[in-house]
């Protein structure tokens, strides 16, 4: 810019020199003259400025560069480009994203303790149970069932039933009960065999509030080998079921 600037500055002084060797004329008529010249001057150069300023029309697009080279796919661990057997990382015979899963990461600290849950549901249908020994004592199992020897392989039970399951449809004889005697040796190498049997006797009120709350029944050892069929104190197991 300063180069042409140059240039037409000394275009200005040789139209003056001009002007001054070879018009005739006054002296104002020749500073008119000037002055008129370099008017004109100084607006071509601002239209010289204005054309450097403004853009030009855009050139043509160059043309399109080589290619890179592809990247590496991630489950590629060898960097090989072909999938190898141990690059299957989940086994489903693919190559894919599905394969590039890292190391588990640490466990995460627990959560905060969910409310509690509702009470379970008993689907056992089991009232009570109980071990009675041969001199009728619960020697095991819940309070709901007491237990006395009243003779020899005869013992009295006394089952403590929920209030909730009277029913006046029900009685004594519709609960059932399940008796298992215990394995005694009689002589050595020798185990005796029993058979055992129960008799209900009573579904009863025992607080007087109307409802049913007791279930009373007899349970009977009897030893049938070796030897004669006798009674016999023997302990036993006892479950008490719901009707």
């Amino acid at each position: 810019m300063n180069t042409r600037s140059f240039v037409v500055g000394g275009a200005v002084t040789f139209l003056a020199f001009g002007l001054v060797a070879g018009c005739p004329g006054t002296d104002s008529d020749l500073s008119q003259q000037v002055a008129d010249l370099e008017s004109q001057v100084a607006a071509l150069t601002d239209e010289l400025q204005q054309a450097q300023q403004s853009p030009g029309i855009d050139g043509q697009n160059g043309a399109d560069g080589i290619d890179g080279e592809d990247g590496l796919s991630c489950w590629d661990l060898n960097g090989n480009g072909v999938g190898d057997a141990d690059e299957d990382i989940n086994g489903d015979g693919k190559f894919d994203a599905e394969d590039c899963i890292g190391e588990d990461g640490a466990d995460g600290a627990d959560g905060a303790a969910g409310a509690a849950g509702a009470d379970g549901e008993d689907l056992t249908g089991v009232l009570a149970r109980a071990q009675v020994d041969a001199d009728g004592n619960n020697v095991s199992g819940g309070a709901e069932i007491s237990a006395s020897r009243i003779g020899t392989g005869r013992y009295e039970i006394l089952v403590a039933l929920p209030e909730e399951l009277d029913d006046a449809a029900l009685d004594h004889f519709d609960f059932p009960v399940v008796v298992t005697p215990w394995a005694i040796e009689i002589t050595p190498g020798v185990e005796a065999m029993f058979v055992v049997s129960t008799t209900a006797l009573d579904y009863a009120d025992t607080d007087s509030d109307g409802v049913r709350d007791q279930l009373k029944l007899n349970v009977t050892v009897m030893k049938i080998f070796p030897g004669d069929v006798t009674a016999w104190d023997d302990g036993f197991s006892i479950v008490v079921l719901e009707p």
